[in-house]
């Protein structure tokens, strides 16, 4: 089975084709938006959602994807947001990690047959080490190998 970590890591790629956005795939101290951090689980999501299928050959993993935009007080940053949280298009969160639907590869291994955004599950104030930003969170889930 592909490893949280080396899922996370090719989420990650596929959200840094979106340019001018800065993504970690681990939870950083410290964000400097625009950014996105991606997250083990999503709410009551698990992790990971173990044997999807026959002899635990597939195993579903959730995670958090979480954007910040911008300080909560910048008129500019619900722009932001909501270009991010398009279904569609150059600055699109949700048609970056689905790529048309694309097997999710690390160092040309397959490791997921696919990554779908399910979800934006919070729209608002985001607090981040003691910052307070504009953000949400979308719910993506990848059918792992």
């Amino acid at each position: 089975m592909a490893s949280l970590r080396v899922v996370r890591k090719a989420l990650a790629a596929r959200v840094r084709t979106i340019e001018g956005l800065r993504v970690r795939d681990q939870v950083p101290g410290e964000v400097s938006p625009p950014a996105v951090v991606i997250v083990p689980g999503c709410g009551k999501a698990a992790p990971i959602d173990y044997d999807k299928a026959f002899a635990g050959g597939s195993h579903a993993m959730n995670f958090a994807v979480k954007i910040l935009v911008g300080a909560a007080h910048d008129l500019s940053a619900q722009d932001a947001l909501d270009a991010y949280l398009d279904p569609d298009g150059a600055r699109s969160v949700k048609a970056a990690i689905e790529a048309d639907m694309a097997e999710l590869v690390h160092d040309g291994d397959v490791v997921a047959d696919y990554a779908q955004v399910r979800a934006c599950t919070h729209y608002g104030f985001v607090d981040w080490s003691g910052v307070t930003y504009l953000g949400a969170e979308m719910h993506c889930e990848v059918l792992a190998r």
